[in-house]
């Protein structure tokens, strides 16, 4: 994936998937963009979405990770009191209501997606959204 500028990112200027200045190091980097990877070529292939709203999806987990990158979290071991914080980050930084619906929504998909790969496990009292 080539990086893609966005408004969003809590600290924008650093390539959020990868290199070895993120907190997380350089193997939870590859690990996520793989994932991201996969996860964009199931949306492309099997669910055939359109080039735009792949654009918008890439762009939707490239804001997921680099807010959990500004937490020292791995993308995996985010709850759901991060998702809440982060959309109200979101909303503070202007974005629109239906904006912020679509990321969300971007996220959800993801964590099915890696849920129904064995790559994550939900817990009960810790899913990390709704």
């Amino acid at each position: 994936m080539a990086p893609r500028p966005s408004a969003g990112p809590p600290q924008a200027g650093r390539d959020p998937l990868g290199g070895s200045d993120t907190v997380l190091g350089v193997r939870e980097a590859q690990i996520l963009e793989a994932d991201v990877e996969r996860h964009l070529q199931h949306l492309r292939v099997d669910r055939r979405l359109a080039t735009r709203t792949l654009a918008l999806y890439e762009d939707a987990l490239r804001r997921l990770h680099a807010f959990a990158v500004d937490a020292k979290l791995a993308v995996r071991d985010v709850q759901v009191a991060h998702v809440r914080r982060w959309a109200a980050t979101l909303h503070g930084q202007g974005l629109a209501p239906r904006s912020i619906a679509l990321i969300l929504s971007a996220w959800r998909g993801f964590y099915r997606w890696l849920g129904q790969d064995g790559l994550w496990r939900r817990d009960s009292d810790a899913k990390p959204i709704g």
